[in-house]
């Protein structure tokens, strides 16, 4: 039972850190790193975590989740390709555990001109 609290606290953050980011409807570059973050939870740019939240950011070009452990969807993807059509770059890993399911999204990412840069 506490793994579903956990879960739910869980989203809940994200959804208001999404929230908060979401005020800064200007942003350009967005940079959220799981750097130095030894027991913090990462951010997940997850449609299940709210990354609905940041269908405002028009402007941003440039996408930063270095070391943030993603596990994105295709649907993630797909999302972030038709929300953020100034969307360029993006850095890191988008499928940490799994490196095919990496590379597809990195294709996918491709397809629509937006560069992967430190991908490792």
């Amino acid at each position: 039972m506490s793994g579903v609290v956990d879960v739910e606290d869980d989203q809940r953050r994200h959804r208001l850190l999404f929230d908060r980011i979401s005020t800064l409807v200007g942003l350009e570059r967005l940079t959220i790193t799981g750097i130095g973050a030894v027991r913090a939870p990462r951010p997940q740019f997850r449609i299940s975590h709210g990354l609905d939240a940041l269908s405002c950011l028009k402007n941003l070009y440039y996408l930063n989740v270095s070391d943030t452990k993603q596990r994105l969807e295709l649907s993630d993807v797909r999302w972030i390709i038709d929300s953020w059509l100034k969307l360029c770059i993006v850095e890191g890993s988008l499928y940490r555990d799994d490196r095919d399911q990496d590379l597809l999204l990195q294709e996918l990412l491709g397809q629509h001109n937006i560069t992967i840069k430190n991908h490792g």
